[in-house]
C-alpha cells in the first residue's frame, strides 16, 4: 500500500532578510477555556518570547506532550483551539474546561 500523490501547498523559502524563527513553548491551558479558542495567542508568544519587543508572525504550531489534547492555531482569527483527543471523534473543548491541569509543549514556527 502506498499512500497519495502529494500536491505542493503554500510554500515559503527561507532567506538571511526573512529568517524563519523555531521557538519552544510551554505553559498551562486556560481554567475556563473560552468557546472557539483562546483570542490573541500571537501577542501572547511575542510577549513571552520576546519580552513584547517583536510582533512575529506565527506560520504554524506544532504540539509535543499535550496530554490527551490537540492544539490547534487558527492564523485567521488568532486563536489557539484546543480539541480532545481521547475520543473516537476530535471536538473542540467546551466552553468554560478546565485546561489548567495541562501542560501544553508547542513548537512554534515565527516570521
Amino acid at each position: 500500500m502506498t499512500i497519495g500523490t502529494i500536491t505542493e501547498g503554500s510554500k515559503n523559502q527561507g532567506n538571511p532578510s526573512d529568517p524563519i524563527f523555531v521557538v519552544d513553548v510551554s505553559f498551562t491551558g486556560d481554567t475556563s477555556y473560552p468557546s472557539d479558542g483562546t483570542p490573541g495567542f500571537q501577542a501572547l508568544v511575542n510577549a513571552a518570547v520576546f519580552g513584547g519587543k517583536s510582533s512575529l508572525e506565527i506560520l504554524a504550531i506544532m504540539d509535543f506532550s499535550c496530554g490527551q489534547y490537540i492544539p490547534y492555531y487558527d492564523k485567521d482569527n488568532d486563536k489557539l483551539l484546543v480539541f480532545d483527543g481521547g475520543h473516537a471523534t476530535w471536538n473542540e473543548v467546551g466552553n468554560g474546561t478546565n485546561l489548567g491541569g495541562t501542560t501544553f509543549n508547542l513548537t512554534v514556527l515565527m516570521k
